[in-house]
């Protein structure tokens, strides 16, 4: 019995030694910020943002020149009140006037702020969710990227650390994924006629 214990064990130290070592780990890296810039679908979510703030901001200055006119009748009207050679029942009448005039422009006012607000957090959400769409899709780009030339890890070298430094020093070109992963990307792309200008909104019309 003690034999046969010592012939099992011997067996297994062998097996131990001669048994194949384990793969090493295998790394690579990217330039997520190059991928990200150079990607067709950032191009295009840039022009989206473009247009849609420049709707918002034409619409406000619109807006603000109204309210500049407006700031300029209640003068005229405030002046008016204020000449005694005038009667003092036109004088009440342009006062009466220029409060009513002084109280549609504190509310014109007041919406216009809550428009300027409202519009910059859905710009603000806009490009959040442009962003968040852009960044899925290169992760799976890299996932598959990754799985088909078997790498256990990929790094984003594009960025630095807190302490000001890069987080990998040293890698070799042949593992840096950029170029392929970016190739792959922009193989969807299409060549899309221009953006048609989006409509003005009609006057007094909120975009």
């Amino acid at each position: 019995m003690t034999k046969k214990i010592l012939i099992l064990l011997t067996l297994m130290v062998s097996a131990a030694v001669f048994a194949a070592p384990p793969a090493p780990q295998r790394f690579a890296v990217v330039r997520m910020a190059d991928i990200f810039r150079q990607y067709y679908r950032s191009k295009i979510a840039e022009e989206e943002l473009t247009r849609q703030s420049d709707i918002y901001r034409n619409y406000l200055a619109e807006r603000n020149r109204e309210l500049k006119k407006m700031e300029q009748e209640i003068a005229a009207l405030r002046e008016e009140a204020q000449n005694v050679a005038l009667t003092d029942e036109y004088r009440r009448e342009r006062q009466a006037a220029c409060t009513a005039k002084e109280q549609e422009l504190a509310e014109k006012t007041a919406e216009l702020r809550r428009y300027a607000r409202e519009r910059a957090a859905r710009l603000r959400e806009l490009e959040q969710k442009r962003r968040e769409e852009i960044i899925a899709d290169i992760r799976n780009a890299v996932s598959r990227k990754a799985a088909a030339e078997k790498y256990d890890f990929v790094f984003d070298v594009s960025g630095n650390t807190t302490n000001n430094i890069p987080p990998v020093l040293v890698w070799p070109q042949s593992v840096d994924l950029t170029d392929t992963v970016l190739a792959t990307l922009n193989a969807a792309a299409t060549d899309p006629a221009p953006a048609a200008a989006s409509p003005a909104p009609a006057t007094g019309e909120k975009p």
